[in-house]
């Protein structure tokens, strides 16, 4: 495969999202070069609409943050200044800069992520339920069309949006399909003072709603019955049980969960033991280390039992074995180190392993959107590929897992959460048509909310009994 010549237009100041969008480019097959050119000196804003963004957080840190790209890598060449003999496969103008002048050198196409403030706000504001950025083309640098769209959520607050959308120019750069069809381009008028002033009155009558608010929300664990009736099992005003896996073993029932004891903000795995009748006749701690746990994805392999709970603030993601099931458990291998995998789920189809997770990038408090798929042909201790497609589905509605993958009618069923327009509002069973290596497909087969509660998020099921968590208003 010919190595493609790259030529990136970077701005003198280097915004954190840019070297984000290089690190992507940096994992294809290419020669990349690089120069610098005025363009972007400063994205504008108003002061008071941005303190009440960041009422409803979505980073650490800002997309706009100012870094030293040389620090970060060294994987291309800096140019001083362009000719008419040099010769570009791509150039990739990431300056912001509406007068730069491409006749100076040859290429193919130019590429240019739109980053058009006005639509973001536009978006926010009319509240329109996704929000999409692009990358447009030219062969002259005169006419653009646009060649590839992406579309997120759209979160509370015009500035939120703002870097959610340049955090996600990273992902059009990912797996670039060039014969994608030519779409039109659109442009957005910037929105009336008077309609901005009245959205974000909305956001700061919400921030006060929010402030003053004596009521609480805590997860429960209930039994979910055939014609859609919830039975409870624990109803103690301010415990914290969620995210169940039921396990049925030598004729005993066992739900392992997340608890968050009282007084407590750390998550630790607790296990309740079942009778006949389904009455909890044990309760009792674990797994309890320095970091929060949850999602205790329990699951049998070889005729022993293993453990993959969600443990990212230890920044790895560690497979546990069961030494004395179900009560005492052992680091087993660490699958991921320097990564925070969210809500594992694990699946064996056609000789392979698949890990679905979400990722937390460096940047991020939480990911309820974006999903990435793994791979090995030992689960026990292999290496983990990425998928070619990583991430492999980006939609706030059905990516983040809400229990075990398993086959029900020799179809593979993947439980998710539906995190519009709330982390956990529900959850959806969806259908896997297509999982490979280089491939994944999967469409919604049925979708569970159930009234009264305010969301339901994990739903595990162990012959004809099933439980799920729900929220609840205490």
């Amino acid at each position: 495969m010919k190595v493609k010549k790259i030529l990136l237009i970077i701005p003198k100041k280097h915004w954190y999202f840019i070297h984000k969008i290089i690190e992507t480019i940096n994992n294809h097959n290419i020669d990349l070069y690089m120069i610098e050119k005025e363009g972007i000196d400063k994205f504008s804003f108003n002061f008071l609409y941005k303190i009440i963004d960041e009422k409803f957080p979505l980073y650490c840190f800002s997309p706009l943050k100012i870094i030293n790209i040389a620090e970060r890598s060294d994987n291309y060449c800096l140019l001083k200044t362009l000719d008419n003999h040099q010769y570009f496969d791509e150039i990739i103008d990431l300056s912001g800069s509406a007068n730069f002048d491409f006749t100076k050198i040859a290429f193919k196409r130019i590429l240019k992520p739109n980053i058009d403030e006005n639509y973001w706000e536009y978006c926010t504001i009319n509240k329109i339920p996704k929000i999409i950025v692009s990358i447009s083309a030219s062969t002259d640098g005169i006419v653009w069309d646009t060649i590839k769209t992406l579309s997120f959520h759209t979160e509370e607050g015009i500035y939120n949006n703002r870097d959610k959308a340049l955090f996600y120019f990273q992902y059009l750069f990912k797996n670039f399909d060039f014969n994608e069809e030519i779409k039109s381009n659109t442009f957005h008028q910037s929105s009336k003072g008077k309609k901005k002033l009245k959205y974000y009155l909305n956001l700061v009558f919400c921030i006060l709603k929010r402030k003053f608010n004596t009521s609480t929300l805590n997860w429960k664990l209930a039994f979910l019955h055939k014609d859609f009736s919830i039975k409870k099992l624990n109803n103690n005003k301010g415990e914290y049980w969620a995210d169940p896996f039921m396990v049925n073993h030598d004729q005993s029932k066992f739900i392992f969960f997340e608890e968050i004891p009282l007084h407590t903000n750390k998550g630790i795995v607790s296990l309740l033991r079942l009778d006949q009748t389904n009455t909890i006749i044990e309760k009792k701690e674990i797994l309890n280390k320095p970091f929060h746990l949850s999602f205790p994805n329990v699951f049998l392999h070889n005729q022993e039992y293993y453990m993959l709970p969600e443990q990212i603030e230890s920044n790895q993601l560690t497979l546990y074995k069961a030494t004395n099931f179900p009560y005492d458990w052992v680091e087993h291998h660490t699958i991921f180190k320097n990564k925070k995998a969210i809500d594992p789920s694990l699946v064996f189809h056609e000789g392979l392993y698949y890990l679905f997770t979400n990722i937390v990038e460096e940047y991020e408090f939480d990911n309820n959107e974006r999903m990435s798929v793994f791979y090995t042909s030992d689960v026990l201790s292999g290496n983990w590929q990425p998928h070619a497609k990583n991430p492999v589905k980006i939609d706030k509605t059905s990516t983040r897992n809400a229990g075990n993958i398993y086959f029900e009618n020799n179809e593979m069923i993947r439980l998710t959460q539906n995190c519009d327009p709330t982390y956990g509002f529900s959850t959806k069973k969806m259908k896997i048509s297509k999982l490979s290596p280089t491939e994944f497909e999967e469409i919604e087969i049925e979708h569970m909310k159930f009234k009264n509660f305010e969301g339901n998020h994990t739903y595990s099921k162990a012959d004809d009994l099933i439980v799920v968590d729900i929220l609840v208003k205490e």
